[in-house]
């Protein structure tokens, strides 16, 4: 009984993704719908020690160097401690927060940094898809990063907002594109 009330809950949701995908004036005349509300940013997770993207990216990194898997796996990694201090062994060695990495480098841990943006464990995302394949630059999904010191979700991220983007590049739609379907 559990069970048949589940699938006929998830047999709605889906009529009413396809209806409204398929279905409404904006998606037939091919234009992007209107978001339900306004997206308002949260405020940045409080990290373990400061770090600007402005700062390091006005120096010429890249993101790719840091973020070394972002065009070769499903998942961007961040940067073990050793790509930091291959720098900072040199650089603004007087600085408590350069310390504080040195400390974690010495020990082999990863700086603990807090989460900026998660999808849910239902949502399959491949960076490296996108990236290199489908050629999104890092600004559509995480804003102006070159003009930030501090890291802040700035862009909306929801089903919406992915769906929305994809019709914007042609892209699949297909609830498999990005859920595992059963």
């Amino acid at each position: 009984m559990r069970a048949s009330r589940i699938i006929a809950a998830a047999a709605i949701v889906w009529a009413a993704v396809v209806f409204f995908a398929v279905e409404t004036p904006s998606a037939q005349q091919g234009a992007a719908a209107a978001p339900a509300a306004e997206y308002k940013p949260p405020p940045p997770p409080e990290q373990p020690i400061p770090y600007s993207h402005k700062v390091h990216l006005a120096q010429g990194l890249q993101c790719v160097m840091c973020h070394e898997t972002v065009e070769t796996d499903d998942h961007a990694t961040l940067p073990p401690t050793a790509t930091c201090m291959g720098c900072h062994t040199n650089v603004k060695t007087d600085s408590p927060h350069i310390q504080k990495l040195k400390e974690w480098d010495d020990k082999n841990e990863a700086v603990p940094w807090r989460r900026v943006y998660r999808l849910p464990t239902f949502v399959y995302f491949s960076h490296k898809q996108h990236v290199t394949d489908a050629k999104v630059t890092c600004d559509v999904c995480h804003g102006n990063v070159a003009q930030m010191d501090v890291m802040q979700k700035v862009k909306d991220i929801s089903m919406a907002a992915c769906i929305e983007c994809h019709k914007a590049h042609s892209a699949h739609v297909n609830c498999d594109t990005c859920h595992e379907v059963q």
